[in-house]
C-alpha cells in the first residue's frame, strides 16, 4: 500500500502540492520552536500557544497528525473529479502562500534575532 502512494505522490501534481507544504509546515514548527527558546518572541497562533511548549504534543499536532492526512489523501487521491482537482490546487495554492510568508516572517525573525544579539 505505501508503494502505491510513493507512485501517487510522483505522478500526481497535487499529492507534489501537499508534501511541499507539509514540508513548510514541519519547517514553521521546528522554526518556531527554535526561535521560541530564545525569549524574545512568543506564539502568535492562538491555537498553539498552550501546546507550543509541550515538544511530544505541538511534534503531534503540527507534524504527526498532517502527515498521516496527507499519506490518506494519497491513498485516496485517485478517486477524486478534475473539478475537485482544480477546487484542490486552489486551496493549497492559498495555504501553500501563508505557510511560505510565515517561513519568511522566520527568516527575518532569525535576522533580528541574530543582529541584536551580536
Amino acid at each position: 500500500m505505501m508503494i502505491a502512494a510513493i507512485k501517487n505522490i510522483r505522478s500526481n501534481d497535487t499529492a507534489r502540492r501537499l508534501l511541499f507544504l507539509y514540508l513548510l509546515n514541519v519547517s514553521d514548527w521546528f522554526c518556531t520552536v527554535v526561535i521560541l527558546r530564545s525569549g524574545y518572541f512568543f506564539e502568535a497562533n492562538p491555537i498553539m500557544q498552550p501546546i507550543i511548549n509541550n515538544i511530544p504534543v505541538s511534534f503531534t499536532v503540527k507534524c504527526l497528525l498532517p502527515m498521516l492526512l496527507i499519506l490518506y489523501a494519497c491513498f485516496n487521491i485517485t478517486d477524486i473529479t478534475k473539478k475537485q482537482e482544480a477546487l484542490a490546487r486552489y486551496i493549497l495554492n492559498a495555504i501553500t502562500t501563508v505557510y511560505t510568508l510565515i517561513n519568511a516572517t522566520h527568516i527575518v525573525n532569525y535576522i533580528l534575532l541574530f543582529a541584536f544579539n551580536s
